[in-house]
This record gives C-alpha cells, structure tokens and sequence, in this order.
C-alpha cells in the first residue's frame, strides 16, 4: 500500500477499497482521491514512533471510502479493544437553544 511521503517517478497509488490505479504525482495524493488517516494516542501507535495518527490508506472516490466503511468500522472495534477512546458528550439543545445562522427579524 502506498503513504504519503513514498514518492518516485514511474509509481502508481492503488486505491484501498476498488485496486484502482492512477500515477504517483509529485505530491504522492493524485488529485481528487481521498488519504484517510485516524488519530489515536500516542503510546498506542504501532510502530512505536509516538505519532499521533495512524495512515490508513487512499481511496479512488467518495464511493470506495464508504463502501469501505465496514471494514474500517471492524479495525476501529479491534483498536478500541486497546484503549479506550475518548468520546465527546453531546451539546445539550433546549428550547433556548439557537442553532445555525442568526436569522434577520
């Protein structure tokens, strides 16, 4: 698989989820495909380097990322079986409340 930061002239990206193909450019993201990279605590990445997200891959399209969403989805469960993520709670909405844009009277 291919990450950002692998460069060179003649090599190709292989999107995750379809294979799809298209050439490395300059900039190791070609144009319009989507890099997906998860962040997680930094004792917990793999290789040890104390980076505080993980790459998880290249995707052709909108398409392929979500059709890809289940096994993502199982990696993410697999993950948290080693530590605990770190969820936000909710914002309270009451009547008081004002949500979006202030709208002219």
């Amino acid at each position: 698989m291919s990450g950002p930061g692998n460069g060179g002239a003649g090599r190709t990206v292989h999107c995750r989820h379809c294979l799809g193909t298209a050439p490395r450019p300059d900039t190791s993201i070609p144009v319009g495909w989507l890099a997906l990279t998860v962040s997680v605590p930094p004792e917990y990445c793999a290789d040890g380097s104390g980076r505080t997200h993980i790459w998880l891959g290249l995707f052709c399209c909108a398409a392929c990322l979500v059709a890809h969403g289940p096994e993502i989805e199982r990696q993410q469960d697999l993950a948290r079986q080693a530590y605990q993520a770190v969820v936000p709670d909710p914002p309270v909405i009451s009547s008081q409340t004002r949500i979006g844009r202030p709208v002219p009277r």
